[in-house]
């Protein structure tokens, strides 16, 4: 057995904000009632699962039509255990109500971990149940469920998940768990969205999954200069100061010579003095004396950025 790590993320994404919201949220949630010792017993007979483990690795000697049989039915009930967490829990003091909450994320993790053990076999199936899911609670459970499938499958039944949903939200929790992937499924996935997707904001959200990935260097230099929204491109001039890598030296370089756009000339001369320090000096000084004032006066702000240069050593006075 595999140790269960925990995961805040959806927890995070609807935690509450005060202790009379907390209170609020758990006894909005669903219908029934459901006391902390009822689901805490719950939570302790869910057994831990090996997160590779298939459904057809269990030793059954059964064909395919009678497995994705049992696929269906364990997720039926995977689903339907998840969806007896939210009841409405009465009443309860404030550490009652931590307690129950962290019962009930404890639980969905060992559930998420179940769903994923499924394998490719249970894919079809989390798809199917995302397009029929109506809460958010669910959408993010699944999606949890479909990122612990470790293979090209997962991050290609995430994908999906972008092209079906219309909430951007949703959307973006699917793009963090492609990115999380660093797999080239994943890589070529966050290229496309950002080559192709019209929505701007997932385009932003596939910039900043790739800015570590130097292999993304030429495609944002291609999104500088043919991406129509100036928010991503100035996204884009950010990832590659961030990159810090010799092209991304020269592309900030041809964005001040190129690109029409003055603010974009300006955060890329920020971007050389923050990434590259002295070495971006000789082209800011030459910035200086830029016919734009605002391009001239970026430059001056940019080299006051530049920390001075600690002379070697070998030829400082000594006191």
């Amino acid at each position: 057995m595999t140790e269960i790590k925990t995961s805040n993320k959806i927890f995070m994404f609807l935690g509450a904000a005060s202790v009379i919201a907390l209170l609020f949220w758990i006894k909005q949630q669903g219908e029934g009632h459901e006391s902390i010792s009822d689901i805490t017993e719950q939570t302790d007979n869910i057994a831990t699962v090996d997160s590779d483990q298939s459904v057809y690795g269990r030793g059954d000697n059964v064909g395919a039509k009678g497995a994705n049989l049992n696929v269906d039915s364990e997720l039926e009930t995977l689903i339907a255990e998840f969806r007896s967490l939210y009841g409405d829990a009465g009443s309860l003091d404030f550490d009652a109500a931590k307690k129950l909450v962290t019962a009930r994320k404890d639980k969905t993790q060992l559930l998420v971990n179940k769903m994923s053990a499924l394998g490719l076999a249970g894919i079809p199936g989390l798809l199917q149940a995302y397009a029929n899911a109506v809460k958010g609670k669910e959408k993010l459970f699944l999606i949890d469920s479909l990122s612990g499938v470790n293979n090209d499958a997962g991050v290609s039944a995430l994908e999906q998940i972008l092209k079906i949903e219309q909430v951007f939200s949703y959307q973006e929790y699917a793009l963090k768990h492609i990115a999380e992937h660093k797999s080239a499924e994943a890589v070529e996935i966050l290229s496309n969205v950002l080559n192709t997707n019209e929505d701007p904001r997932l385009r932003i959200g596939a910039i900043h999954a790739l800015t570590e990935n130097k292999e993304a260097l030429p495609l944002f230099i291609d999104r500088i200069a043919n991406d129509q929204d100036e928010k991503v491109r100035i996204e884009i001039v950010r990832a590659i100061g961030l990159n810090s890598s010799p092209e991304g030296f020269l592309a900030l370089q041809e964005t001040i010579a190129l690109q029409n756009s003055i603010t974009l000339k300006k955060y890329a001369i920020m971007e050389l003095a923050r990434s590259y320090g002295n070495e971006a000096k000789p082209i800011l000084e030459i910035l200086l004396n830029d016919s734009d004032s605002q391009v001239s006066q970026s430059a001056q702000r940019a080299i006051k950025l530049i920390p001075a240069e600690v002379p070697p050593a070998s030829t400082m006075s000594v006191q």
